[in-house]
């Protein structure tokens, strides 16, 4: 088991007071996220791809870094909790895509608790199949993108239909325009839900 580091660099009082009230008005969950990814670009003790590979089949939250070392920061559940892995390429199993509102609308209006002002309020949840700095872009047809920007929809949405998504089969997460993306079976089941809907409004 991978201890996790809890020491911090010391911040300015400035940041500490700005990241203390921004924390302070997230949900638990969230909150939580915040202040384990906080706590590890403080220490500088995120794992490497490689060794994360190692804990595979574990449950996980993943998204965007703040910078660009890496595209993706993965945090790890049980039996791993508060260790933080990096990588470039990330496969999921049995996910699903959260946004919070209060880390949307900090993020919108740059007044959240990461070094960019930002917050980590948009992530998906699911059981981790693999992880690596090497990969290739899925290929069309068997793969359709994923798209989330604060500023057009407060959503995971399907690119080609701009269709929402909440939970997908599987995911992969790379490098690119496009970093996430879905198996073609849950872009149909999402889309054919959506004209069914439509169907029933009209």
């Amino acid at each position: 088991m991978i201890t996790p580091v809890t020491s911090v660099a010391p911040l300015a009082l400035d940041d500490s007071h700005r990241i203390a009230g921004a924390l302070s008005h997230l949900p638990t969950n969230v909150r939580h996220i915040n202040e384990i990814y906080l706590r590890h670009i403080a220490a500088r003790s995120m794992i490497a791809a490689d060794e994360a590979q190692a804990h595979v089949r574990q449950m996980v939250t993943v998204f965007l870094r703040h910078d660009q070392i890496k595209i993706f920061a993965v945090v790890f559940h049980e039996p791993n909790p508060g260790v933080v892995g990096m990588a470039d390429f990330v496969s999921l199993q049995d996910v699903i895509f959260h946004v919070n509102a209060v880390g949307y609308q900090q993020t919108l209006e740059k007044c959240g608790p990461l070094p960019n002002h930002r917050t980590v309020h948009a992530y998906l949840t699911g059981e981790m199949t693999a992880m690596s700095d090497q990969g290739e872009t899925p290929p069309q047809g068997e793969w359709s993108p994923v798209c989330y920007n604060p500023t057009i929809s407060r959503n995971f949405f399907l690119r080609n239909t701009e269709t929402p998504i909440y939970t997908a089969r599987r995911v992969l997460m790379t490098p690119g325009l496009n970093k996430v993306w879905v198996g073609s079976e849950d872009e149909n089941v999402f889309n054919s839900i959506a004209v069914s809907q439509r169907e029933v409004r009209g």
